[in-house]
């Protein structure tokens, strides 16, 4: 499998896990302690990046 394919697999990998209602999981497995929120409309750090995909989530339901 080349780079590319494997970069494909860890990144559908992580939206299905999210999608899935695993985000928690997918924080843990996918983004580490040095992950940089660059979105002005969330908190820093994980718990900010939690809220704001539940807030999505239950705004697309």
């Amino acid at each position: 499998m080349s780079n590319l394919e494997q970069n494909k697999k860890v990144v559908v990998d992580y939206f299905q896990m999210v999608v899935a209602g695993g985000i928690e999981k997918a924080i843990a497995d996918y983004l580490g302690p040095g992950y940089v929120q660059h979105n002005p409309d969330m908190q820093f750090g994980d718990e900010g990046f939690i809220e704001f995909n539940h807030m999505s989530s239950r705004g697309l339901s």
